[in-house]
């Protein structure tokens, strides 16, 4: 994947914020120099984080408050 080569080319590591297709693939490809808010499986997660989740991909305003929450170093999104 371009975008990952392209974190790595720059020495970018640690927690990223991925859309859930990638986070998987970044698990497989990175871990444990990245580790990932979220990855296809879903039942390890639960259901509130995952609504949780869903609502800040869909709105700045939930996205402002969960990236002031949490360690992000970097995102990853489709």
């Amino acid at each position: 994947m371009a975008a990952l080569d392209y974190i790595k080319s720059r020495g970018i590591a640690g927690d990223a914020l991925a859309s859930m297709g990638f986070g998987s693939y970044l698990i497989w490809r990175e871990w444990p120099a990245s580790r990932v808010f979220i990855d296809s499986r879903l039942d390890v997660y639960g259901g509130p984080f995952i609504e949780q989740y869903s609502l800040a991909m869909a709105d700045t305003s939930r996205m402002r408050d969960l990236m002031g929450r949490l360690r992000i170093d970097y995102a990853l999104i489709s």
